[in-house]
């Protein structure tokens, strides 16, 4: 039972529950949890999808696969592996449990997710779809928003992506204004 104030939630592990306390800090347990688990969440689907995989390429019920399966993986999922996903299976053990594999496929999911919410994300301001956002599109889309924003405010926000110069900001510079607000 856990503390009045304190939350509890399902982990990926649909037995393990995890804990934030009241004052919003985690527990040693979520705490070392999030140490060994990457950020991002997968689907129930997208976690089936895995397991089913899994299973299929651990065809004598051992509990691991062979790391060069990661590859079929990736593809069986609508994944098509760069070439620096495939070089990276090399640094990979020969043998995966299933927590390893679900790790790999995670990562690799959840950033192709990503991109996709990023590419939608500047698809909205892109209003005129050039492929950069100006001024004008800024200040409409935060007056769809109801945004109380003032001219200097949506100017310094412009400025700080437009890494070119060309006072408007491209896909490349939004991913990686998006990136610097994010994740610093």
């Amino acid at each position: 039972m856990n503390e009045p104030g304190s939350i509890t939630y399902a982990s990926d592990n649909d037995d393990a529950q995890n804990t934030i306390d009241k004052s919003g800090e985690s527990t040693p347990k979520e705490k070392e949890r999030q140490k060994r688990c990457p950020k991002f969440l997968l689907s129930k689907q997208q976690k089936d999808d895995i397991k089913e995989a899994f299973d299929l390429f651990d065809s004598k019920g051992s509990g691991l696969v062979e790391r060069d399966f990661l590859k079929v993986a990736f593809r069986a999922l609508g994944i098509e592996p760069s070439r620096k996903d495939i070089r990276n299976l090399a640094i990979l053990p020969q043998y995966l449990s299933y927590e390893e594999f679900v790790e790999q496929l995670q990562i690799k999911m959840t950033s192709e997710d990503e991109l996709s919410d990023v590419i939608k994300m500047f698809q909205i301001f892109d209003m005129d779809k050039s492929g950069k956002i100006t001024y004008d599109e800024l200040k409409s889309v935060a007056k769809i928003l109801e945004e109380d924003v003032t001219d200097e405010e949506l100017q310094e926000m412009l400025d700080e992506g437009d890494m070119s110069g060309d006072k408007k900001v491209e896909f490349g510079e939004f991913k990686a204004l998006l990136q610097r607000l994010l994740f610093v």
